[in-house]
């Protein structure tokens, strides 16, 4: 499960640790108490979206965290038990986009194929599944595909809700409704997929773990 926490530090480099340790951070603050004017060390609050892994990495590094409070609690309240019902990292067990993806192609063998295009940095599996009746065809008068691709951006989790219910929608109305079942008859629906690398953007950029932590696109450093 996914949390919005705040993370209290005193220099802009622990701001970076906690960049190059993984942290999803979603926004730094200069904390200021208006009431002392004696100097002292300026804070930082930091905003960020921890999972159980993170909240671990934290505890082992000393870092205490809490909960983001917000002053409209309530709507604050209903916001996280939907993003608790919808948004889901790639490896969370169950619920997970793998595992989800992998129960998908269980339940429905006949119209599914899920592969392994290639590996992340990371060495996590990029995974695309194929929805179409005779998948298998291909080249000169194979059907028409259609290519849905989410999740190229590592914070882009509404894209991969959006295609996780298309891929739900489509398996689930497959042989019930005429519109999805000529579509999924004549048509091939590749939807590559991929919701692990999150996006701290310390300066506007992500730590690139290939170089050791430092800024770059990972989505813009393709071979050509």
């Amino acid at each position: 499960m996914l949390k919005m926490v705040f993370i209290e530090v005193d220099s802009p480099e622990k701001v970076k640790k906690l960049a190059r340790m993984g942290i999803d951070i979603a926004a730094v603050r200069k904390l200021e108490d208006a009431g002392k004017k004696e100097l002292k060390a300026a804070r930082y609050r930091v905003e960020a979206v921890v999972s159980s892994k993170d909240e671990k990495k934290l505890a082992r590094e000393g870092l205490d965290w809490s909960l983001a409070v917000s002053s409209r609690q309530a709507m604050a309240a209903e916001v996280m038990r939907a993003a608790e019902s919808v948004y889901h990292s790639f490896e969370e067990p169950t619920l997970g986009i793998k595992d989800q993806l992998h129960q998908i192609t269980a339940d429905y063998p006949d119209i599914t194929y899920l592969t392994t295009i290639g590996y992340s940095i990371q060495n996590r599996p990029l995974l695309a599944m194929c929805l179409s009746k005779n998948k298998a065809r291909h080249g000169r008068g194979a059907k028409p595909e259609v290519l849905i691709l989410s999740t190229h951006h590592a914070r882009e989790w509404v894209a991969t809700e959006m295609a996780m219910r298309l891929i739900k929608y489509l398996t689930a109305n497959y042989g019930t409704d005429d519109r999805v079942t000529s579509l999924l008859d004549t048509s091939k629906d590749p939807h590559p997929k991929g919701a692990a690398l999150k996006n701290p953007p310390i300066g506007g950029t992500r730590p690139c773990p290939q170089i050791g932590g430092g800024p770059c696109e990972l989505c813009r450093r393709y071979d050509t």
